[in-house]
């Protein structure tokens, strides 16, 4: 990544564009109605897992600068089939890293997904996208 920042300062567009951080992701469900009903730690492994990687990535830069943080994920909380659980992950990395969130990619991966159900998830998250002020398009 230094190397890319360098990259940057010697072309001199460095302090002219906005830089993004690495892409991260949770893998499998980011729900907190999934924790419940499962009682399972292994998703909130997956996160606390991503987030530390993270910090740690930010805390070895030094002298890099993000302007936004960039993240994915694939995941429609079934069996609801709503934005919750991919906005768990949004919110979740804006107040961790007071940064604006770029959701680059998303889709509901759940097996057996009919089309109907992908819409309703679809449908839900892009309001709440939308909605938040924090999410930059």
């Amino acid at each position: 990544w230094q190397g890319v920042v360098t990259n940057l300062q010697n072309a001199g567009i460095y302090n002219n564009i906005k830089i993004g951080s690495p892409s991260a992701s949770p893998g499998g469900t980011t729900a907190p109605q999934t924790w419940y009903i499962h009682r399972s730690s292994i998703l909130a492994g997956k996160i606390n897992r991503t987030l530390y990687r993270l910090q740690q990535f930010f805390a070895a830069c030094t002298g890099c600068r993000f302007d936004f943080i960039t993240i994915h994920n694939y995941n429609c909380n079934s069996p609801y089939y709503n934005g919750d659980g991919t906005m768990y992950w949004v919110n979740l990395m804006n107040y961790t890293f007071g940064l604006p969130v770029w959701l680059t990619e998303f889709s509901c991966t759940d097996a057996g997904t009919t089309v109907a159900q992908e819409e309703q998830y679809m449908t839900s998250l892009l309001g709440d996208l939308d909605a938040a002020p924090y999410v930059e398009r």
